[in-house]
């Protein structure tokens, strides 16, 4: 599936709409507000992601301040790796090259020796007991 891209009059439509802020959310769930637009930097993102079945239109427009659209591109990256690994799984595909790990410190703790106690600590001043 190719990219779709937004045009020119989506694209100003969608800037109109924001009315020169980034519409964007932050962390803390609240707008981003930064200014965009009139020789500032303005990046234009879909809110469905194409490769979900989002289309370029102006409902599905977003324009954001390049910070909020680093983030949400990061975001949008981890949830298609999710969704690829889930699909993966669902479907009984896996990679050839990946072997199960054995042997990394987990397993139990090394045997002592059958006729030896561990030998033990009592600190100065104290006495070895038997």
């Amino acid at each position: 599936m190719s990219r779709t891209n937004f045009s020119k009059a989506t694209k100003r439509a969608a800037l109109a709409r924001s009315g020169g802020c980034c519409e964007g959310n932050l962390e803390t769930g609240m707008r981003c507000d930064a200014p965009i637009g009139s020789g500032r930097p303005v990046e234009f993102d879909h809110v469905l992601q194409d490769w979900m079945g989002g289309d370029a239109t102006l409902g599905n427009c977003e324009a954001l301040c390049p910070p909020c659209h680093k983030a949400k591109t990061a975001a949008d990256a981890a949830r298609r790796a999710k969704a690829k690994r889930q699909f993966d799984h669902h479907n009984g595909i896996k990679d050839p090259h990946r072997r199960k790990l054995q042997g990394r410190g987990f397993d139990k703790a090394p045997k002592q020796h059958p006729t030896r106690a561990p030998a033990k600590w009592f600190g100065p001043g104290m006495e070895r007991r038997p």
